[in-house]
């Protein structure tokens, strides 16, 4: 999980079973703006494995 991301948040949502909606979320949080892909989930993501796009700007 990246900095600042809510371990206690993320599996208390899952516990109540808001999994789908959470999912979904990271889903949408972790893709290319580019192509859509999904991107590698850390600090170190610099561009898009998939279509090249510079991330470093998204951060």
């Amino acid at each position: 999980m990246e900095d600042g991301e809510d371990v206690r948040a993320s599996s208390e949502r899952i516990k109540n079973g808001e999994t789908e909606a959470w999912l979904r979320e990271c889903e949408e949080k972790y893709k290319c703006p580019e192509c859509g892909k999904p991107l590698p989930v850390g600090r170190m993501k610099r561009k898009c494995y998939h279509c090249g796009a510079d991330l470093s700007k998204n951060s």
